[in-house]
């Protein structure tokens, strides 16, 4: 699911036919079927609250068939400043590998800190935990990103 077109057209292309791809807005969408695997891609972070994003798991647990599984990959609030402060050092080195140093500070910077609302891993886990969602599990952590999962129960 993404609000753009494009985003959506881009995923169908790089992952193919096997998927259902959903244009519309997290904040107002509700599940019409039941799926065997919800996939998030840097989209959760975008969620104003700790409350919204736990109403979102709960959502995304009923669009699951039973032993459906949950993936996500989404930007994270480290757990101390020390810890967040070193991660954004290294996200903005890669930024600045990837595109010019201009559009790193007055594109990127500035709509990292407008347009996110990251929160911390154990927020994520708890709130997969508190939503009834079992076998939850972090696959990777880079930095200030992760891939989490959680299966629905039997």
């Amino acid at each position: 699911m993404d609000i753009s077109e494009n985003m959506l057209q881009i995923t169908a292309f790089k992952v193919g036919d096997n998927i259902s791809c959903i244009c519309g807005d997290l904040n107002t969408f509700e599940f019409d079927k039941k799926y065997d695997v919800v996939v998030s891609s840097l989209a959760l972070h975008h969620l104003e609250t700790v409350d919204a994003k736990y109403e979102m798991y709960e959502k995304i647990y009923e669009g699951l068939k039973k032993n459906g599984i949950f993936i996500n990959l989404d930007i994270l609030l480290d757990s101390n400043e020390e810890l967040q402060a070193l991660n954004m050092e290294k996200w903005i080195a890669f930024m600045e590998q990837n595109v010019p140093s201009t559009e790193v500070y007055e594109k990127w910077l500035p709509n990292y800190y407008a347009d996110n609302r990251p929160v911390s891993l154990i927020s994520h886990l708890n709130s997969l935990e508190k939503s009834q969602f079992i076998e939850i599990d972090v696959i990777y952590k880079y930095f200030n990103y992760a891939i989490f999962c959680g299966r629905k129960r039997e």
